[in-house]
């Protein structure tokens, strides 16, 4: 299950990106903007952020009835969309993403694995990595300070003791391209 918001400190910080050709994307997913359009995020990379709608070239939500998607194709039910785009959603359809990319957003992560089998990932603090867009490894935790992880924890979700709330931590939208511990 996708990445959910739970609560943000500060202002929204949503971008705008056109998603990559032949690309899958989800209301809720992790991206990368690895070659300046949008991508699936891959473990243990740079973050672009979370993606909260998709949108076409005129800015009208998929979840409505006025967006054109050309090639693309649509899946899933309201607020949890998918869209599948084609091959020349770069030049012709331009069906976008909008982005959170604020590090002051937690979110409710699905975890792989079991909470707490490693450095009492449970409990707030340390960073973890996610896997692919909609999961966070519980066995890459960690609470060293030198070891580059791409989210920090905050700890058990207490609405669902078997996901984990986290947020940004190694951004490509906000970091100086540094590994961030």
């Amino acid at each position: 299950m996708a990445f959910k918001r739970k609560n943000q400190f500060g202002t929204s910080m949503v971008v705008t990106y056109i998603i990559d050709n032949d690309d899958a994307i989800t209301v809720g997913d992790l991206v990368q903007l690895r070659n300046g359009n949008v991508e699936d995020a891959t473990a243990g990379a740079a973050l672009a952020g979370v993606v909260v709608d998709i949108v076409d070239k005129n800015g009208n939500s998929i979840s409505g009835s006025l967006a054109v998607l050309g090639l693309a194709t649509k899946t899933g039910l309201v607020g949890a969309e998918t869209v599948t785009v084609g091959t020349t959603n770069e030049t012709v359809d331009l069906i976008a993403a909008k982005i959170e990319t604020s590090k002051f957003v937690r979110y409710s992560a699905s975890v792989t694995g079991t909470m707490n089998t490693t450095t009492s990932s449970d409990k707030g603090g340390g960073w973890v990595n996610n896997v692919g867009t909609a999961n966070v490894a519980e066995t890459t935790h960690s609470r060293t300070i030198t070891d580059v992880r791409n989210l920090k924890n905050h700890g058990v979700d207490p609405d669902d003791s078997s996901r984990m709330i986290v947020s940004i931590n190694h951004s490509e939208v906000w970091d100086n391209g540094a590994a961030m511990a």
